[in-house]
């Protein structure tokens, strides 16, 4: 059964608690920071703008093991549930070069019929042209406008079914959790979400901002996001 069989035969919804997350055998882990310029909590606020609405979208440049039918598989095994912890990085970004990287804005991704258009409430932002650009679809039940206190030690996983612990180069990733205390994990700070449909999409459709439009982004104030996100599609 795929993850569209799956999600007509449970009922897919984020969990009350944080810990019934936790518990779930296998999960999605992503690391965040700084990106393109803008600050993590500038991007939290952005995020947690979309998920007041309803999804948020989260672009991420790699994903690995996480091939749709390894999605359909851990999905399956979790009763209908894929959490996702974002966790915050453990060293600083390089150096943000807006002169030769620049922020980059998508609109499109890659849907079951076709090229479909990211709903219009969700702005994807990235850094330099990729070849290749992802989305995860995330539901929080709980505001994720700052990173809550979520140990999480890396080398009680192993990349989804039984790879090797993630490797410090790996940003997001389908990994399994092995037995174990978290409370020593050397990832502190971060929050839970899971991801719905349509789970994990390719981005297409992408251009390069403007100065003005990268500041308005970069220091966008919380006030009428909708009106910040129609500037930067708009073009």
């Amino acid at each position: 059964m795929d993850i569209a069989g799956i999600a007509n035969s449970v009922a897919l919804r984020a969990p009350s608690s944080t810990d019934t997350l936790f518990q779930q055998r296998y999960l999605v882990w992503s690391k965040m920071g700084d990106e393109a310029g803008e600050r993590i909590n500038g991007i939290l606020a952005r995020k947690e703008a979309e998920r007041l609405v309803n999804s948020f979208w989260w672009g991420v440049g790699h994903v690995n093991c996480m091939a749709k039918k390894n999605l359909d598989s851990a999905l399956q095994q979790n009763e209908g549930i894929l959490p996702v912890l974002f966790s915050k990085q453990l060293s600083c970004p390089k150096k943000y070069d807006s002169d030769t990287v620049g922020m980059f804005v998508w609109t499109h991704y890659e849907g079951k019929h076709g090229i479909t258009p990211i709903p219009s409430h969700a702005l994807v932002i990235s850094k330099g042209v990729a070849k290749r650009y992802y989305s995860l679809v995330c539901h929080a039940e709980e505001s994720i406008s700052s990173m809550r206190e979520i140990p999480f030690d890396d080398r009680l996983c192993r990349n989804f079914p039984d790879g090797p612990q993630p490797g410090g180069s790996q940003v997001t990733t389908l990994v399994a959790r092995l037995p174990g205390d978290h409370g020593r994990g050397r990832y502190r700070q971060g929050f839970w979400a899971t991801l719905i449909d349509p789970w994990l999409v390719k981005l297409t459709g992408c251009r390069r901002l403007t100065k003005d439009e990268e500041h308005a982004v970069a220091n966008w104030d919380g006030h009428d996001y909708p009106e910040l996100v129609r500037r930067i599609r708009r073009g």
